[in-house]
């Protein structure tokens, strides 16, 4: 009889569902059994060796990304010019696939390189000495290494195990078994999620509760850091026995719970759980803001009407000076409700509620408020059920260590501890702070004076011989109501806001662009990139050149792109942004992927894209009403233009010629 056992499926279906990591040595899975140095010197000489080369590298990839994949001579020159190294330029004329294909070989390079990270620490002294190692990028171990680094090892997020009916130990004990039939008994397993766990059982984060939890599965255990190695396709939710602190998460537009915490509350107080839900699906009021409630706002000068348009772009998504931008309020309301000049306030709305009132510690408060009221609401219905975790719990690491027969090595990434661990092995992680305070101090001087140099050698430019021949160019400014388009995608898993405004005869005038989860610099550069976008747009320079020079620009993030029905992939935000504002505005079928769609707003099934071919072109006059971005050139099946005015001289026309054969026919014949 065949037995239908088959350890090496069980492990792949784990690793596909997400359950456990790859097979790999302890000295792959885990930093703390990477390569080891007695001699200090020669460990931190080495980590900032690695540290250069991998800037080095990443300077290269950012160079060379300016450059088309196959750039021409007179590209590559001006690229000499600008500091890319000739050699640089001679590796990549030497490869066969391209530009682009090099860059990509060079930063997956640079983010793979395997550094030497960690001094092996026997007998620390003092504190301020070993968190000066730290701070030159070491990661220290303190303690003994409990295995052998080639041992096999392998990851398991046992968070996943706990179902609405329990925890699912025969899932694990599965997947050990599995794995120790390919690799040997000696193999190691690594749990993590433990806290997740522990908060998805409904239980509190305590020494007996995680020994309790080991136990069950009845295996000989490490706990240790896992690799970034590892970690390139295994996410688990906590790793070692770190607190789970992330029991809210933020989806799209919308906040949720984790898993781990509706698990643990519907255990604990389903009718907690109940009413969390139903607050987390109210829509976002102003009136719960401290400092921001109608009342307020009114006395400021802004409108139900205003209000209500700043509360609904709450809702999706947008940060709150976003919230009050020009693009939200619109110009009506920035003009004739608060007298205020509409152009001021094009990147956000932090300058216009400056303008009426707000104190920019009164705006960085509210808007604190409305991103934490979420979890602050989760993390308040967790600690009245006992299930909030704080990094501060006080674990009796020996006690586990003997219950389970767990080999643990604690992990600290602030400030080492000097209590009596001395049976423990402790990893410390290098310390955020890379630079002393003279040294950043230094540094900031030495960026404030390059930038004053840079000024004056711009100053001292002769203006250009051409400059001249730009002179009579004007701004065109855009009417005061104007028509235009707003479109929401995701590209890469990153949510933008893709804004337009239009001349009238439909052309583009402006744009904005908003990606509201991004970094505040991020966003900002952001802004002001769309700003210039607009100005240049005003001055006269054709949309087709800054397609041209933005499509397909490559940076991150990148990928697949959600929300948009002609462009699916793109690869980066530029790209995306300017392929799309060339389908819409220039007709520039060649950038999008899914051919002609309809364009008037309403959805018509399936194959739509495929029947609808072709379609009537927009005229002038519908150009006057309705946005020529939005319809991408083509006139909605639903609407139509009555050109009155022909249809009359028609008309008057047909008259004339009827009269004229009348008037030929009562004409008396000519012998």
């Amino acid at each position: 009889m065949v037995s239908s056992y088959d350890p090496k499926a069980i492990i792949d279906a784990a690793h596909e569902a997400g359950l456990t990591s790859q097979i790999m040595p302890l000295e792959d899975i885990s930093p703390v059994f990477a390569a080891h140095h007695a001699d200090t010197s020669d460990a931190i000489a080495e980590t900032q060796a690695a540290d250069i080369y991998r800037a080095s590298l990443l300077s290269a990839v950012d160079a060379l990304e300016t450059l088309s994949d196959r750039p021409k001579n007179a590209e590559l020159a001006e690229a000499v010019t600008q500091g890319v190294p000739l050699k640089l330029i001679e590796a990549a004329l030497i490869q066969d696939e391209g530009f682009i294909a090099f860059t990509d070989k060079l930063r997956a390079q640079a983010l793979n390189y395997t550094q030497p990270v960690s001094l092996h620490v026997f007998n620390p002294t003092q504190a301020d000495e070993i968190n000066a190692l730290r701070r030159k990028g070491l990661s220290l171990l303190i303690g003994e290494l409990p295995q052998d680094p080639q041992t096999p090892a392998i990851a398991i997020d046992i968070s996943r195990l706990v179902t609405p009916t329990g925890l699912e130990t025969a899932v694990f004990k599965d997947i050990a078994h599995a794995a120790r039939d390919i690799h040997g008994q000696s193999l190691a397993i690594i749990p993590c999620g433990i806290s997740a766990a522990l908060m998805a059982l409904g239980q509190a984060f305590e020494t007996e509760n995680i020994t309790t939890l080991l136990k069950r599965f009845e295996s000989p255990f490490l706990i240790a850091p896992i690799s970034t190695k590892a970690l390139q396709d295994f996410i688990p939710i906590t790793q070692g026995l770190a607190p789970y602190l992330s029991p809210a998460l933020q989806d799209d537009d919308r906040w949720d719970i984790s898993a781990a915490a509706r698990l643990g509350l519907s255990r604990t107080e389903p009718e907690a759980l109940a009413r969390l839900v139903t607050e987390l699906e109210q829509p976002i009021r102003l009136q719960t803001v401290e400092g921001f409630d109608q009342n307020t706002l009114k006395k400021r000068g802004l409108s139900d009407l205003a209000i209500e348009r700043v509360e609904d772009a709450l809702n999706e998504g947008l940060p709150l000076t976003s919230a009050f931008s020009r693009w939200v309020l619109g110009d009506d309301i920035i003009s004739d409700e608060l007298n205020l000049p509409a152009d001021a306030f094009d990147a956000n709305g932090s300058d216009l509620l400056r303008a009426i009132g707000f104190t920019r510690t009164e705006i960085v408060t509210a808007e604190n408020a409305l991103q934490d009221r979420i979890p602050q609401r989760v993390n308040e219905t967790l600690a009245s059920s006992d299930l909030l975790q704080s990094e501060g719990t006080k674990l009796d690491i020996a006690a586990i260590r003997a219950e389970t027969g767990a080999q643990i090595i604690l992990t600290h990434s602030d400030e080492i501890i000097d209590d009596a661990l001395t049976n423990t092995p402790l990893w410390l992680s290098q310390l955020s702070q890379s630079q002393d305070q003279s040294v950043s101090e230094r540094l900031t001087h030495i960026e404030a004076f390059a930038a004053d140099l840079l000024t004056e050698t711009v100053e001292d430019r002769p203006e250009p011989r051409s400059y001249a021949q730009y002179a009579h160019v004007t701004r065109t400014r855009l009417p005061d109501r104007r028509k235009g388009y707003i479109q929401k995608a995701s590209v890469g898993g990153h949510k933008v806001y893709l804004h337009t405004g239009e001349f009238d005869d439909g052309n583009l005038g402006e744009i904005f662009i908003d990606m509201h989860k991004e970094g505040a610099a991020f966003r900002s550069l952001m802004n002001n990139f769309a700003i210039s976008v607009s100005i240049g747009l005003q001055y006269g320079v054709p949309l087709e050149d800054y397609v041209d020079a933005f499509a397909f620009t490559r940076f991150e993030p990148a990928g697949e792109v959600d929300g948009n029905d002609r462009i699916t992939a793109a690869t980066s935000i530029l790209d995306y942004i300017f392929r799309e504002l060339g389908v819409s505005y220039l007709n520039r079928e060649d950038l999008s992927e899914l051919g002609n769609t309809s364009h008037d707003g309403l959805g018509r099934g399936r194959g739509d894209a495929i029947t609808k071919r072709d379609g009537q072109p927009i005229s002038d006059e519908a150009a006057q009403i309705i946005s020529r971005g939005f319809s991408r050139g083509q006139l909605p099946d639903n609407i139509v233009i009555l050109n009155r005015k022909r249809d009359e001289r028609v008309l008057e026309e047909d008259d004339a010629e009827k009269g004229l054969e009348s008037e030929a026919d009562q004409a008396p014949e000519m012998d």
